[in-house]
């Protein structure tokens, strides 16, 4: 009677550690949330900044700086906020962007 008591738990737990080993380890969803003062929307802020011209080279720096900390997080979706009259609005801006431009 020992025995097939024995028998029963062994089988019991193997089949339970099976089952448990049997799904692959799932990894954690990371995200990243990047917010900014408005570039673009002078004076209309409820709270307003004053702020150092982009263009200049320190700011420049920051700027690339900030790019390349994003593309080693290797984002598969970017969401921005946008303004728009269209419901569906969809930008395509970034997709032929260049610094050049």
């Amino acid at each position: 009677m020992k025995f097939l008591v024995t028998a029963c738990l062994v089988t019991l737990f193997s089949t339970n550690l099976l089952v448990q080993n049997s799904s692959p380890a799932t990894v954690p969803i990371q995200v990243m949330v990047l917010g900014t003062y408005h570039f673009d929307n002078p004076g209309q802020d409820l709270h307003n900044m004053k702020v150092d011209n982009v263009l200049t080279p320190d700011k420049q720096s920051e700027l690339a700086d900030v790019a390349s900390r994003l593309a080693k997080f290797n984002p598969t979706k970017i969401a921005v906020q946008a303004w728009s009259d269209r419901p569906d609005f969809v930008s395509n801006k970034f997709d032929g962007f260049t610094p050049e431009n």
